[in-house]
């Protein structure tokens, strides 16, 4: 159970730190493409997200009130053919939404903002052309990767595998977090609060490293995704 503790907890810490602060990579472009006005392509509901169970966890955790807000909203509204977080235009969890969301964002692709939604079924190889400081213009790959990475290591009766899409995710957390085992819950919560004790649990954890490997195991992915699309 400690490992599980351990690496549910700097999942955690490495979400809560960095995601908010993901564009701020040292050698990338401080400023950002726009996204086009009114598009939200990206925030369309038949738009599946690579979720890992323990990402959306994390999700639930930063914006648990906000959520149960939105869901009690969506009770009432119903499907309205967008991701129930976009309220009047904004993404109500922008900060700690999932980062396979915040990866999402636009880059300039043939002289135009654009996003890997808007490209129209373009196989991934069209991205080739892209810079590197274009594309990977944040931390959001690499916490994706080190959260693949740590669903790798936990065991799928406590955290699912995966959720098709941010919605069903904190939905099903909202519904079964507090039959996780208490020691569990108590180190997130510990973390949540700045807890001495919480800190504890991971003190010997580098935020770097972590962010590193995460890196590299998306572009691993990624290369691996290019690989099959070039064979068929």
């Amino acid at each position: 159970m400690s490992d599980i503790v351990s690496i549910m907890s700097k999942a955690l810490l490495l979400k809560q730190e960095v995601s908010a602060e993901r564009f701020f990579v040292e050698g990338m472009p401080a400023e950002q493409a726009a996204c086009p006005a009114q598009c939200h392509e990206c925030c369309r509901l038949s738009v599946k997200m690579d979720l890992t169970g323990i990402e959306a966890l994390l999700v639930y955790l930063l914006n648990r009130e906000m959520i149960e807000l939105v869901i009690r909203r969506r009770a009432l509204t119903g499907d309205t053919g967008f991701c129930p977080f976009l309220v009047a235009d904004v993404c109500v969890i922008h900060v700690y939404k999932p980062t396979a969301c915040q990866m999402f964002m636009p880059y300039l692709y043939q002289g135009k903002p654009t996003c890997a939604y808007r490209l129209n079924g373009l196989p991934t190889t069209a991205l080739a052309g892209l810079q590197v400081e274009q594309y990977l213009n944040s931390y959001s790959y690499d916490i994706h990767g080190y959260m693949l990475l740590c669903q790798q290591q936990l065991h799928e009766a406590f955290i699912p595998r995966s959720f098709p899409h941010i919605f069903p995710g904190v939905v099903y957390w909202a519904e079964q977090y507090l039959l996780l085992p208490v020691e569990i819950r108590n180190s997130l919560q510990a973390l949540l609060r700045d807890n001495v004790s919480g800190e504890n649990t991971v003190s010997d954890f580098d935020y770097g490293l972590a962010l590193s490997q995460g890196h590299e195991h998306y572009l691993a992915m990624f290369e691996m995704v290019c690989s099959r699309e070039q064979v068929t």
